[in-house]
């Protein structure tokens, strides 16, 4: 029986560094006295080895840079959909604004998207994209189709790593729908003294902040939103006055910062599991169907 020869990983790596520098199998053999077989075995065995950790490594950093860009597209989801559930104080006013979130959403993501691939970049003196030059007549229709299959997929993404957003988003656009409804009842109420809309809007805004005690300005000018017309201004202070006055309004009026209050709540939550570093946290330990690594 054959003595087995045993050849340390050095040996292994150093017959391997002479075949690369052009030396054949029979000069290695003359060199080391090792049989010509068992240097052509070793040789080949680590190279391929070689190889195959190699292959890995490129597929592994091809893997995390699709994983760095899922990450990105989450974190850039998150944004957006903060930027539509924002409370109106966020916004500078206490007038509802309130969209379809889902809806808004996707069509948010969809845009970033194809603004990412050119579209909506201009050439000068000319009314095609950058994206849209040489392009066949249907590509666009393809990208469009594409950007919100990867927006569907976003949206998914962040509702399966985080489990507790989209109950908390449904909450909050709840409460932000009992905010705008409570709100148009109170504009009827000063559409009848024969407020516009702006005006209406800025004496329910005057309402509850003296209804919360908030630092009352010297004059009517100051507390009126200065797209308001002068003489619009102290109406306006009148009319949130007498609607202060009036109990069933004044429990409506309640009732309104109420919501807004709970709205804000859950705003904060939703910003604290959406904010950069505690998103970052949850999104490297929990994986969705989209994550590109197993």
């Amino acid at each position: 029986m054959p003595r087995k020869i045993e050849v340390s990983p050095e040996q292994a790596q150093h017959w391997v560094d002479l075949h690369r520098q052009g030396w054949s199998y029979s000069k290695i053999e003359r060199e080391i006295r090792m049989p010509r077989r068992v240097v052509a075995r070793v040789i080949r065995q680590l190279e391929e080895a070689q190889r195959l950790e190699e292959a890995a490594g490129a597929r592994r950093d091809v893997a995390a840079g699709y994983l760095r860009e899922h990450f990105q597209t989450l974190e850039v989801g998150g944004r957006f959909l903060l930027q539509l559930i924002a409370p109106p104080p966020v916004r500078g006013t206490l007038a509802p604004e309130f969209p379809e979130v889902e809806g808004a959403l996707l069509a948010r993501l969809k845009e970033w998207l194809m603004g990412k691939m050119g579209y909506g970049v201009l050439l000068p003196a000319s009314d095609k994209s950058i994206a849209e030059v040489g392009q066949p007549e249907h590509q666009r229709q393809l990208d469009e189709r594409a950007a919100e299959q990867q927006s569907k997929a976003i949206l998914e993404g962040l509702k399966e790593h985080l489990p507790g957003l989209w109950p908390l988003v449904k909450r909050l656009t709840f409460t932000a729908n009992e905010y705008r409804l409570d709100w148009e009842r109170l504009q009827d109420e000063c559409f009848t003294v024969g407020l516009s809309a702006s005006a209406a809007d800025a004496a329910i805004e005057t309402a509850v902040k003296l209804m919360g005690k908030q630092a009352q300005p010297k004059t009517a000018s100051e507390r009126a939103p200065s797209n308001v017309k002068d003489e619009e201004q102290t109406e306006i202070l009148n009319t949130a006055q007498r609607l202060l006055q009036r109990k069933p309004i004044e429990q409506q009026l309640k009732e309104l910062a109420g919501k807004l209050g709970e709205w804000q709540k859950l705003f904060e939550q939703l910003e604290e599991m959406l904010g950069p570093h505690q998103l970052r946290r949850t999104l490297v330990t929990t994986r969705c169907q989209f994550c590109p690594v197993p």
